[in-house]
């Protein structure tokens, strides 16, 4: 189950994936489907993961155990769950709302929730897309190639 990610488009048009998993056996489900994505002569995605969404405002931040800069490059994308522990993705989007523009990091949502009001508040909220789990790696792959990333790159 997909509970966070954060994607990054590499330099020299090499397409990397941070993506946040909380199981490892969706993890290693990610990594295959990277690997599919690699043998059709598309970008490779790479994987990383954080616990909830506290944990992806402090990579966003910069804090905590997410202080070096250096080892952890700025996502152009990031992927919520609704339900996250400790704070959901409709509290990270609100989190990104407040934040100046040029530090607004693109997001979708990866939920279980068919809800139409679930969906709405997300896009009000500004996520990009609503996708319902299961979500078909090529279809993230294709929206990450499509969203603009911030104006001001942190990594």
């Amino acid at each position: 189950q997909v509970e966070l990610a954060l994607m990054r488009a590499g330099q020299h048009d090499v397409a990397r994936a941070y993506v946040l998993y909380r199981e490892e056996r969706a993890r290693a489900r990610a990594q295959e489907k990277a690997a599919r994505v690699a043998e059709a002569g598309r970008a490779t995605p790479a994987l990383h993961v954080v616990e909830n969404g506290l944990h992806a405002i402090d990579y966003l931040t910069r804090t905590g155990r997410f202080c070096d800069p250096a080892a952890l490059p700025w996502p152009d994308l990031l992927l919520l769950d609704l339900k996250m522990p400790g704070m959901g993705g409709f509290e990270v989007l609100e989190w990104l709302n407040r934040r100046p523009p040029v530090e607004r990091v693109p997001a979708a949502i990866l939920s279980g929730s068919e809800l139409h009001e679930d969906r709405v508040r997300s896009l009000g909220l500004g996520a990009v897309r609503y996708f319902v789990k299961p979500v078909p790696a090529m279809e993230i792959l294709q929206l990450l190639q499509t969203v603009d990333p911030p104006a001001s790159s942190k990594g």
